[in-house]
């Protein structure tokens, strides 16, 4: 069986659906939707206020290279939705 490389927009998502089960548990609801400016990231948790984020074409490029940037963006959208 041959092994395939995952495009980066693959990579991306498997790294942003890492990062919110990681920081919100199995029970976190993430939805990806694909859009010809980028890509609309939605998430949902009973620990944060639910919230939707568009990353443009650019910025999925600079995050699919920088998985720092990726996280640490995410980190603050994380911690500036958080219930109190």
């Amino acid at each position: 069986m041959e092994s395939q490389e995952k495009s980066p927009a693959d990579q991306l998502e498997e790294r942003l659906r890492l990062l919110v089960f990681f920081h919100l548990g199995a029970d976190a609801v993430l939805e990806l939707d694909s859009r010809a400016n980028g890509l609309r990231v939605s998430v949902e948790h009973p620990r944060v206020r639910p919230f939707v984020v568009d990353l443009a074409v650019g910025d999925l490029e600079r995050m699919s290279k920088d998985h720092e940037a990726l996280e640490d963006h995410f980190l603050d959208l994380l911690v500036a939705n958080r219930r109190g």
